[in-house]
C-alpha cells in the first residue's frame, strides 16, 4: 500500500534477514525483543569473489593484492558485502527503526574478517546494512536533552535545570551485532540517535556505526559500553565499485569504551571526507585512540572540528580516560608514513 508502520509489541520475534522497503517504519515497544536466527541471507557475488582474491582475510594474505585492479583491497571483506545482515536495504528511501525495545544478534552474527570461510549458514555479520539508500533513522524515543556520563552511576540526560536524569528507558537497546551494528554505504540523510549498545550483553561486539561514502549524517546520544573496533567511523571505500565523497557530519554526545577508536575518520579514504563536526565525546577507554584521522587511499580530509560547538551548545569538555593515544593522525604518502 506504499508504506506504513509495523508495531512490535511485547514479545520475542525471531528472524534471519529482513529486506527493508521504502516508507516502511518498524517500531519496537519497550518489552519487544527482535533476535537473529542462524542462517541469514548469503553475501552477494562480486567480481573478485573467489577465495584467492578475497580482501581482508589476513594482513599477510597477498592474494588480493597481486591483481592491481582488485578494488576489494581498499576495504576489509566486511565492507564488501551487504546482504548478509539482519536488516538490509538497497536503493530504498525513508526507512525508520525506532522505539525503546531490544535488538540482539543473539550470538548468530559473526565478527571475523574470515566470514567467507564460514559455512554458508554462518556468514551473517551485520545488524543493519544500507546500500545507496536515503532518509534512514535508527534510534530510541527521541529526547531533546543531551546525554553524558557519571562514572559512579551510568549515562544520564542533562535536564533543563542542569540536573541528571538517569532514566534511559527511552533508548533503543542493541547488542551482539556482529562485525557492524550499522554499515551504511553510499547512503545520505542518516539520523542515528538515543541508542544504548551492550546494556544486556557485552559479547560479540566489533564496529558500531560505520558510514562509507555517506552524506548529511547526524549521530547523537550514543552510549556504547563495549566495542572491539570503532564506535563512530566516517570513511569512503571502493565497495560500490566506484568512489563517493563523504561530507556534512554532525556527531554529538558519544560515550564509549572500545578496543580501538571512539571516533575515526578513515582508514578507508578512497574519496574526499569534509566538514565533520564532533562535540562532547567521553572516552571511557580506547586501546588505540580517542579521536583518529587515518588516510590511506589518497582522499582529501579537511574541515574537521572537535568541540567547537558546531553541532549545538557545548555542555562539557570532551574527556578521554584510559586512552592509549588521545589523538592519532596517520597519513600514508608514497608508500611511507
Amino acid at each position: 500500500m506504499g508504506g506504513g508502520t509495523i508495531l512490535f509489541s511485547r514479545g520475542t520475534y525471531n528472524l534471519r534477514t529482513v529486506h527493508l522497503k521504502s516508507n516502511v517504519w518498524l517500531y519496537l515497544d519497550k518489552d519487544a525483543t527482535i533476535q537473529a536466527l542462524k542462517g541469514g541471507d548469503a553475501p552477494e557475488l562480486t567480481w573478485f569473489s573467489s577465495k584467492k582474491y578475497r580482501s581482508g582475510l589476513s594482513p599477510t594474505d597477498m592474494g588480493p593484492y597481486i591483481h592491481p585492479e582488485n578494488w576489494l583491497t581498499k576495504q576489509d571483506v566486511g565492507h564488501t558485502y551487504f546482504r548478509n545482515a539482519m536488516f538490509t536495504a538497497e536503493r530504498e528511501d525513508n526507512i525508520k527503526i525506532t522505539g525503546n525495545g531490544y535488538i540482539t544478534g543473539n550470538g548468530n552474527l559473526v565478527t571475523s574478517d574470515k566470514v567467507m570461510d564460514n559455512k554458508q549458514d554462518n556468514r551473517s555479520d551485520k545488524m543493519f546494512s544500507f546500500k545507496l539508500c536515503s532518509r534512514i533513522e535508527i534510534g530510541g524515543i527521541y529526547r531533546k536533552e543531551d546525554i553524558w556520563y557519571d562514572s559512579a552511576s551510568d549515562a544520564y540526560y542533562i535536564t533543563s535545570d542542569k540536573g541528571r536524569d538517569f532514566n534511559t528507558d527511552n533508548m533503543l537497546k542493541i547488542d551482539r551485532a556482529g562485525h557492524f551494528v550499522l554499515l551504511a554505504t553510499g547512503t545520505d540523510q542518516i539520523n542515528v540517535h538515543d541508542t544504548y549498545f551492550a546494556k544486556d550483553n557485552s559479547s560479540n561486539a566489533r564496529d558500531i556505526y560505520d558510514f562509507m561514502g555517506c552524506n548529511d549524517v547526524y549521530v547523537r546520544n550514543i552510549y556504547s559500553k563495549v566495542s572491539s573496533d570503532d564506535i563512530v567511523k566516517p570513511g569512503s571505500d571502493c565497495s560500490l565499485g566506484f568512489t563517493r565523497p563523504a561530507k556534512n557530519y554532525k556527531v554529538r554526545n558519544i560515550i564509549g569504551d572500545t578496543n580501538c577508536n571512539l571516533f575515526q575518520i578513515g582508514s578507508e579514504t578512497a574519496d574526499d571526507i569534509t566538514n565533520i563536526c564532533v562535540d562532547n565525546i567521553y572516552v571511557l577507554g580506547a586501546n588505540k585512540a580517542g579521536f583518529s584521522i587515518s588516510t590511506n587511499d589518497g582522499g582529501l580530509v579537511k574541515d574537521i572540528h572537535l568541540n567547537c560547538g558546531e553541532t549545538g551548545p557545548l555542555h562539557s569538555r570532551s574527556k578521554m580516560l584510559r586512552t592509549h593515544t588521545p589523538f592519532l593522525f596517520l597519513f600514508l604518502i608514497e608508500g611511507g608514513y
